[in-house]
C-alpha cells in the first residue's frame, strides 16, 4: 500500500503535491554530534511550515508513507539501535487516513546513534521517503537525498566483512597511558580509606618486629608490594583473556550489562554512604592470616593476599569501575597494565614506609576524615552511574533522559556533596565537625564551583569539559539559542571536531 502511494504521488523522485502546491512544506538540515567514544549522532532537522503535519517513522497499516531513512552501504559505521523522534510524535486522529496516529507539526528532529568503524574521515550518504499532509491533502516526498561528513575516530577498529576470519581483523592501538594514570590515582585513592589506611602501621611495624635485621624487614615490605601489585595484576590478564573486541563492543552498548553496571555503582555508593558493608567470607581470610602469623618471607604475600580480601569494601569500587572501563575498550592491554598499576599504588605506601620506618611519625592519624573520604567517593561513583543508564537511552533510543533532567540530577547530587564537605549534612559513621581545615575548604570551593559550571548546561551550554559523561544536545529540549545547523531554512552538511 505503502509502494502504491509512492508510485501514485511521487514523479521522478521529487516531492510532487498532487493540488499542485509549489513548494515543500518541511526545510532539511543535517548535522552530527559526538557522543562518546567513537560514537555519534546523526541529527535530521526538520523545519516544518505551519498547517502541515509530518508523519512519525513507524505508522499503522493502511496509514500514510512513514518518515524513513535509508543508508548507501558503507564500512565505516553501523547503526546503533532505532531512530529516536524529538518530540516524540504527538497521536492524533487523522482525518485523510481515518486512524490514530504519530504527527510533527512543529520542528523535530530525527536523531540515529552510529559507532563510527573507520579511522578516516568519511561521507555517509543516503536517501528518505516521508509524506506530509494538511486537513485536506497530502503530498509524498521520495528519494530526498542527504549527505553527513564524519570525522574518523583513532581509537576504534574497523569490524570484519561477512565471510573474513577474526585474525585479519583491524584493531586500533588504544593509547592507554591516561587509563595507567587514572589507575595510579584510584589505587592512591583507596589507600585513604578507612579499610586501608589503618593497616599501613600495622602491617609495617609486622615486618620490622618480626625481623633480626632491618634488610630482612624491607625485603619482607618490597615483597609485600609486589604482591599486591601481581595478586591486581592476575585479575587483569583473567579480564583480558576473556575480552575481545565484539563482546567490548557488547559490553559497552547492551541494555544488560549497562543495567548491571549501573546497580553495581549504586550499591558500592549506598554501602560508602554506611548503609551496609560488603563483606568477603571470612574463613577464607582467617585460613591466609594465619598462614601470614607464621612469619617468614612467605608471609609478606600471605599479608598481601589479606589485605587485599580484608580491604575489598572499599578498593571494590576502584577496581570494578577500573575493570569496567578496561573491559568496554578494545585493547586487551588496558586491563593488564591497569589492575597492576592499581596494586602498585595501593602496596607502594608499604613499600616506602618499610624503607624507612620514621615516616610513620609523621603520617596522619586515623579518625573521621577516613569516612569522609569514602563518602566523597559515594557521591561521585553514584553520579557516575547515571552513564550507564545514558548508554541504554541513547543505544535504544528509550528518551529517558533529557539533557537538562540529567544534568538537574548532577547538579543535586555535587551540591549535597558540598555541603557535605562544608559540614551540613552528616552520615551515621561521621564524626563531629567542629570546624573545616583549608584542604576541605578548597574541596568545598571546587565542588560548588563545578556546581555553577554545570548550571548553564540546564539552557543549552555545550559543557565541553565533560561532554562525553553528558547527553548529547540532540537530547536539549530548552535552548536558550538555537546552534545556527537547526536554523530554520538552512540545508548541507555538517561535521564536528
Amino acid at each position: 500500500m505503502r509502494k502504491f502511494l509512492l508510485l501514485l504521488f511521487s514523479i521522478g523522485g521529487m516531492c510532487v503535491n498532487i493540488n499542485a502546491q509549489p513548494a515543500n512544506p518541511v526545510t532539511w538540515s543535517y548535522s552530527v554530534n559526538p557522543v562518546e567514544g567513537n560514537k555519534a549522532e546523526l541529527v535530521f532537522s526538520a523545519t516544518i511550515e505551519p498547517g502541515h503535519q509530518l508523519y512519525a517513522t513507524e505508522v499503522p497499516e493502511g496509514g500514510p508513507l512513514p518518515t524513513e531513512f535509508f543508508y548507501n552501504e558503507s564500512e565505516a559505521f553501523k547503526k546503533i539501535g532505532k531512530i529516536k523522534e524529538i518530540p516524540e510524535p504527538k497521536i492524533k486522529h487523522d482525518d485523510i487516513f481515518g486512524i490514530d496516529i504519530g504527527v510533527h507539526t512543529k520542528d523535530a528532529k530525527f536523531v540515529q546513534v552510529i559507532e563510527i568503524l573507520s579511522k578516516t574521515d568519511f561521507a555517509i550518504t543516503g536517501t528518505m521517503d516521508y509524506m506530509v499532509c494538511t486537513a485536506d491533502m497530502c503530498m509524498p516526498c521520495s528519494d530526498i537525498d542527504f549527505k553527513f561528513t564524519v570525522k574518523g575516530c583513532p581509537q576504534t577498529y574497523k569490524h570484519m566483512v561477512s565471510g573474513e576470519g577474526a585474525d585479519n581483523a583491524e584493531t586500533s592501538s588504544e593509547n592507554i597511558w591516561w587509563f595507567v594514570f587514572l589507575a595510579l590515582g584510584a589505587g592512591l585513592a583507596a589507600v585513604l580509606t578507612p579499610c586501608v589506611f589503618p593497616m599501613i602501621p600495622i602491617t609495617v611495624s609486622f615486618f620490622m618486629s618480626g625481623s633480626a635485621k632491618r634488610s630482612e624487614g624491607v625485603l619482607k615490605g618490597l615483597i609485600f608490594g609486589f604482591s599486591v601489585a601481581l595478586i591486581y595484576l592476575l585479575l587483569g590478564v583473567i579480564v583480558a583473556i576473556t575480552k575481545s573486541a565484539d563482546f567490548a563492543n557488547v559490553l559497552s552498548t547492551h541494555w544488560i550489562a549497562n543495567l548491571i553496571f549501573f546497580a553495581l555503582f549504586v550499591m558500592f555508593a549506598c554501602s560508602f554512604f554506611g548503609l551496609f558493608e560488603i563483606m568477603l567470607p571470612a574463613g577464607l581470610s582467617n585460613k591466609l592470616d594465619a598462614k601470614a602469623d607464621k612469619g617468614g618471607l612467605i608471609a609478606a604475600f600471605f599479608m598481601a593476599a589479606v589485605l587485599t580480601l580484608v580491604s575489598f569494601s572499599c578498593t571494590g569500587p576502584f577496581v570494578a569501575t577500573l575493570l569496567v572501563e578496561a573491559a568496554m575498550g578494545t585493547s586487551v592491554w588496558k586491563p593488564v597494565f591497569g589492575m597492576f598499576a592499581f596494586g602498585f599504588a595501593l602496596g607502594l605506601p608499604f613499600v616506602a614506609l618499610s624503607l624507612s620506618p620514621a615516616l610513620m611519625k609523621k603520617m596522619p592519624k586515623s579518625g573521621g576524615w577516613l569516612n569522609a573520604v569514602k563518602v566523597v567517593f559515594a557521591f561521585i561513583l553514584l553520579a557516575f552511574s547515571l552513564k550507564f543508564l545514558l548508554s541504554i537511552d541513547t543505544g535504544y533510543g528509550l528518551n529517558l533522559f533529557t539533557r537538562e533532567a540529567y544534568i538537574a540530577i548532577w547538579i543535586v547530587i555535587f551540591s549535597l556533596m558540598g555541603c557535605y564537605l562544608s559540614g551540613k549534612i552528616k552520615f551515621s559513621n561521621d564524626s563531629d565537625v567542629a570546624h573545616i581545615g583549608v584542604f576541605r575548604l578548597f574541596l568545598v570551593i571546587a565542588t560548588f564551583s563545578f556546581v555553577v559550571y554545570l548550571i548553564p548546561g540546564l539552557f543549552g551550554a555545550p559543557l565541553n569539559m565533560i561532554s562525553g559523561l553528558t547527553p548529547p544536545m540532540s537530547a536539549q529540549q530548552f535552548n536558550v539559542s538555537k546552534p545556527a545547523a537547526y536554523a530554520p531554512g538552512t540545508v548541507g552538511n555538517a561535521t564536528y571536531s
